[in-house]
């Protein structure tokens, strides 16, 4: 009973964040279409200054090296923004322990069965299961048959 309260609860919740999102993109522009409109309208108007505009050599090379600028200035822009979400991102204290006694919890059960989970302190060859499994019993009962 209390598992089926707590996942109707959890539906009920993931409903309104959906339905908050599907709101909150009817209200405006992704921010991918956010940098599709200001890319064409910039792209627009640096075709038309070079197609239209009388511009010294100098100026000329400026404008036609523009849009290598413009993707570098993007592409700092984007390595900015995820270095900032990585280093601002929150540490989540309770989740972790969750998930520390969830680890636990099946180490427990894992153990009862007969398999042997290694540490973080362990070598990884000496993490092997303790019983045989049934794959490994009929291979194993297979081959001495045939011999």
């Amino acid at each position: 009973r209390r598992f089926i309260a707590r996942t109707s609860r959890r539906d009920a919740r993931w409903r309104r964040d959906r339905a908050r999102a599907s709101r909150a993109r009817a209200r405006g522009m992704t921010r991918a279409q956010q940098f599709g409109s200001v890319g064409a309208v910039l792209l627009s108007v640096w075709y038309a200054t070079l197609r239209n505009a009388e511009l010294t050599p100098s100026a000329r090379a400026l404008v036609v090296a523009a849009p290598i600028y413009a993707v570098v200035a993007f592409a700092l822009y984007s390595v900015v923004v995820i270095a900032r979400g990585v280093i601002w991102f929150p540490t989540c204290e309770a989740e972790a322990e969750a998930l520390a006694r969830d680890v636990a919890r099946a180490r427990r059960e894992l153990a009862k069965r007969g398999v042997r989970v290694h540490d973080d302190d362990d070598e990884r060859e000496d993490a092997k299961p303790t019983s045989r499994t049934r794959a490994d019993a009929r291979a194993s009962a297979r081959a001495s048959t045939r011999s």
